[in-house]
């Protein structure tokens, strides 16, 4: 079984600068850092595996809506015939 722990924790929203965060996840003897993703544009992705690569951890993401979004494309499908009107 592995463990991890959400950046959200220290940093929200979580961005390049705090990527810091994940020497303290390490040093915890997790395995997962769970990136919280509440504004794409604040996080270079390649700095992002550099440092999970440095500390050897893993990650999954998890992305965080607010009420102000929506997370239904435009294009149609599946998510278009389930937006609530």
């Amino acid at each position: 079984m592995k463990f991890g722990a959400v950046t959200f924790v220290w940093a929200s929203p979580f961005a390049t600068s705090e990527l810091g965060v994940l020497e303290r996840i390490a040093a915890a003897d997790l395995d997962i850092a769970e990136i919280a993703v509440e504004e794409p544009g604040l996080l270079d992705l390649g700095a992002l595996r550099a440092a999970l690569d440095e500390h050897g951890l893993a990650a999954s993401v998890l992305g965080f809506g607010a009420a102000g979004r929506d997370v239904c494309s435009d294009r149609g499908g599946r998510c278009e015939t389930s937006r609530r009107r």
